[in-house]
């Protein structure tokens, strides 16, 4: 999941998962379908 959350930050992406708290930790902003 760190490889998802690198390249979501790398490249300016918001994330849509169900598991937000583990990535809002790591500093990615997140969607929560």
């Amino acid at each position: 999941m760190k490889r998802i959350a690198a390249a979501a930050l790398e490249h300016g992406l918001k994330l849509v998962t169900r598991n937000v708290a583990y990535f809002i930790l790591l500093g990615v902003e997140c969607i929560r379908p």
